[in-house]
């Protein structure tokens, strides 16, 4: 799966895609398994922080099939 000078758009636009999902992925699992604690209000004063953690997370789950979905469809419609 390698992208070369000359392939279409169609080809860069996989080979982006395939290279970012992987430590999206990972990125936004991560943020949201260590903000799970603050969210169920689990901790110790966890009410005060607990709408700053719902926040990011729907942030997270809101901004990764924009990023891997919507942002690509939009490159392909953009570069045609």
């Amino acid at each position: 799966m390698n992208c070369r000078r000359g392939s279409t758009v169609e080809d860069s636009v996989d080979y982006a895609i395939a290279l970012r999902i992987r430590p999206k992925l990972m990125t936004a699992i991560g943020a949201v398994l260590a903000l799970l604690p603050l969210t169920l209000g689990w901790d110790m004063g966890a009410q005060m922080q607990q709408p700053l953690a719902v926040a990011v997370i729907g942030g997270f789950v809101a901004g990764l099939p924009l990023l891997l979905v919507v942002l690509p469809t939009l490159m392909r419609g953009i570069y045609k």
